[in-house]
């Protein structure tokens, strides 16, 4: 239940101005509310812009929350990359906790978007027969790839990783959000610079209690956009209802296969229902340095109080300016 306050919708804007003005971007956040006294609400929206060679991302996040210090305030976050050519490679790593039982029959799956048509095909699938309690393993993915059936040249948009430990277990991972103006999963590497730097992220991978197969979505978008402190441990146990938890933003949980249909979103027949999933290993995901490193942007903060808007700007960022504007309604 929220409090009796009345809807707002508001609009950013980004843009890059050095060396040259790059493409506008603008996330729209309609009949933004507050939530119920101490909670907080995170809406999180990225965006990819291909211009020439080159590829630019953005991204905005807001804060609703409601309590008294500040009374009704909303931090909106944004900040972006400018990518050259070629894009951005990933690293990708799994870590098995000590005290589990081991994982078997591991295969990691990337996939690629094609540039020209945005046609999805498989890259070279890479397999582990097992990783014992306490173990690590690791790998990385190229940017871009060729598909082998058409030749097309493709980027790198998610990976999957399967394995078998207490039931199988198929987690795919990407960023979801607006690509040249349609739903679609933006470029990974470079997405992931865009979060994180080159830091890592991680997520956890889940069992289902009752031990059947599970298939996970993460849209890395959310999970990222909510506190970066939250990471479960081992063993933690989620209840399920619709194939979501509200505990883990960006997660989409089902007994069946999971598709992600651009300009439509995720589809799957049978989202997990009245049951419960456990933690059962770690996924983590890395930005592989490049010689071509991607320029940041830039950072702006805006906090609204009261529902009146103040303004803080950052001019100058690693030699980059961005323009950056608020509406509110």
């Amino acid at each position: 239940m929220r409090q009796e306050l009345a809807e707002h919708n508001l609009t950013v804007t980004i843009q890059h101005q050095v060396p040259a003005p790059g493409p506008l971007f603008t996330f729209n956040f309609p009949a933004l509310m507050q939530p119920v006294l101490g909670a907080v609400d995170v809406l999180g929206q990225a965006q990819q812009l291909n211009h020439g060679a080159a590829t630019d991302f953005a991204r905005a996040t807001v804060n609703v929350r409601a309590g008294a210090e500040p009374p009704s305030a909303a931090t909106v976050m944004t900040s972006g990359v400018h990518v050259p050519a070629g894009g951005t490679s990933l690293q990708w790593s799994l870590n098995n906790p000590v005290g589990s039982p081991p994982l078997t029959a591991i295969t990691v799956t990337p996939s690629y978007r094609e540039i020209a048509t945005g046609n999805t095909f498989n890259g070279p699938v890479i397999t582990r027969p097992s990783l014992p309690a306490g173990g690590n393993d690791s790998g990385s993915f190229a940017a871009a790839a060729v598909n082998p059936a058409n030749g097309a040249l493709g980027r790198l948009a998610d990976y999957r990783i399967q394995a078998f430990g207490s039931g199988n277990t198929a987690t795919t991972l990407a960023f979801i959000g607006q690509v040249d103006g349609m739903l679609d999963e933006l470029d990974l590497g470079s997405a992931s610079s865009l979060f994180v730097g080159f830091d890592e992220f991680f997520a956890p991978m889940f069992s289902r209690s009752s031990g059947g197969d599970l298939f996970v979505y993460v849209d890395l978008t959310q999970w990222l956009s909510a506190p970066s402190s939250f990471l479960p441990a081992s063993g933690t146990s989620f209840s399920i209802t619709g194939g979501t938890s509200s505990l883990l933003p960006g997660f989409l949980f089902s007994a069946s296969t999971i598709d992600f249909v651009p300009g439509t979103g995720l589809l799957t027949a049978n989202p997990l229902n009245g049951e419960n999933v456990l933690v059962r290993a770690f996924i983590d995901g890395a930005t592989v340095p490049e010689p071509s490193t991607p320029a940041l942007l830039g950072i702006g903060v805006l906090v609204m109080i009261g529902y009146c808007l103040r303004r803080e700007r950052k001019g100058e960022k690693r030699g980059t300016r961005l323009n950056l504007s608020v509406a509110q309604k």
